[in-house]
């Protein structure tokens, strides 16, 4: 199977009025959110959902002041709330019981107790500090600040594997890893491997130490085409029976634990899929 690297959107309308009307109160009101969810599987080819609403809610839990984006009702930063580096690194933090948090996690909670499938999308480092710092500021430390960037780096690593534990108490079971604003291309081959390297390699793998035996990571085409260049995965490649890709997925929870080989969000019928499988980087 070969990657295909295309980012989908969701293309759910919400053309019924109640429904356009829990927004923006949904990221607030664990009834509004879990009757959104409902109409989002209800109008899906492959009859399945996402959560959060918007996956950068977990800024919330790092003190960034989230508004509606009136234009396709995800979150954005109000504002930055650092000026640099240096400031973020002394003064990130990750609060568990922001409000948009606790509410997308009882909604979690809701679907897998009523076992309905559903996808939990999680993003990655770049997209977490775009909504801090401004970015550029990133690209610099990056290539000047290696150490304060490894800080960084830690920090926001740790607070994403207590986000993701809280998730699976609450019965998340298929994530969904993207980070967008890091694709190939963006920033040197040298920049781009250090990276994936210093972040990505080690969330894998210490995310495949908490996550249970019956969960799944699915790791976006872009992300996992720069992981094969910095030469910290082996794929193989998968031939099940045909159906929606995103159905794959499930159908391998139990199995493995890192898949990947087109967007997620794809509703595509196929009956490949890669699995991914981590290699000991060289120190």
């Amino acid at each position: 199977m070969q990657l295909i690297n295309i980012c989908v959107q969701n293309k759910i309308k919400y053309i019924d009025k109640e429904v356009i009307n829990f927004f923006p109160m949904a990221y607030n009101n664990y009834e509004y959110m879990k009757n959104i969810i409902y109409y989002e599987k209800n109008n899906d080819k492959s009859e399945c959902s996402t959560l959060p609403l918007s996956e950068i809610i977990i800024l919330d839990g790092m003190g960034v002041d989230l508004i509606v984006n009136k234009k396709d009702n995800t979150l954005k930063s109000r504002e930055y709330i650092y000026n640099d580096i240096e400031e973020l690194s002394k003064n990130i933090k990750f609060n568990l019981d922001a409000i948009k948090i606790k509410n997308t996690m009882q909604v979690c909670k809701y679907f897998s107790e009523k076992n309905e499938d559903y996808i939990f999308n999680v993003p990655g480092v770049m997209s977490i500090l775009n909504g801090m710092i401004e970015i550029t500021k990133i690209f610099k430390a990056i290539r000047k600040n290696k150490e304060t960037m490894e800080i960084v780096f830690y920090k926001i690593r740790k607070y994403i594997l207590k986000y993701l534990k809280e998730a699976f108490k609450n019965g998340v079971r298929v994530i969904s890893y993207s980070d967008p604003i890091l694709r190939d291309g963006i920033m040197s081959k040298k920049e781009s491997n250090w990276i994936m390297e210093k972040f990505t390699y080690e969330l894998m793998n210490d995310l495949k130490e908490v996550m249970p035996s019956n969960a799944i990571v699915h790791i976006c085409p872009q992300n996992i085409k720069l992981m094969e260049a910095a030469g910290i995965i082996k794929m193989q490649d998968f031939n099940l029976e045909k159906d929606y890709y995103n159905k794959l997925v499930f159908e391998l929870k139990e199995k493995e634990n890192f898949v990947g080989g087109m967007c997620i969000n794809s509703r595509i019928k196929t009956n490949e899929i890669k699995k991914i499988e981590l290699i000991k980087r060289e120190i």
